[in-house]
């Protein structure tokens, strides 16, 4: 008999979610109260590592909104740059354990459809695996790698 494990963020429980008095508890700006330390620690050491490789086409933001209302934030957001100030993001990353992992796929295909977004990541922490959205769909090869950022997320791991 296995244990059933809840998500990890409780922004991504259904039954949270569902709850009447959720409405009340959206954050605006930030990480949510209870993402795990793991998934924190994973989404500041991707956009540090993306830091020094000295990237002067995108910038790496974690825990930041990408749409007006400040309700999509995702773990991770590339953003372009002009004039070196981050002015669309392109690629996002969620990071979640495997049982949360269809509401991170969710995220990631609504990103991609309604806030222009070109490429989304799901990164499930306790397998260490990737999986990778666009337009045309999720794809079945080279899973952790950004076409638009031109890098393997991989290699930006702890």
């Amino acid at each position: 008999m296995s244990k059933k494990v809840k998500p990890s963020n409780a922004y991504d429980d259904p039954k949270t979610v569902k709850s009447k008095n959720f409405k009340h508890a959206i954050i605006g700006l930030g990480m949510t109260p209870w993402e795990s330390f793991n998934e924190t620690l994973i989404a500041h050491t991707i956009a540090k590592n993306f830091i020094f490789l000295k990237n002067k086409d995108f910038e790496c933001i974690h825990h930041t909104r990408i749409d007006k209302k400040g309700l999509k934030i995702p773990d991770v957001s590339f953003w372009e740059l002009e004039n070196n100030y981050p002015v669309n993001p392109v690629v996002v990353i969620e990071i979640d354990n495997h049982q949360a992992q269809s509401i991170a796929v969710k995220k990631c295909k609504d990103a991609i459809k309604n806030h222009g977004i070109k490429e989304a990541f799901v990164y499930t922490s306790d397998t260490g695996k990737w999986r990778r959205f666009t337009s045309r769909g999720e794809s079945k090869q080279r899973k952790s790698y950004s076409k638009t950022l031109e890098i393997n997320l991989n290699t930006l791991l702890p």
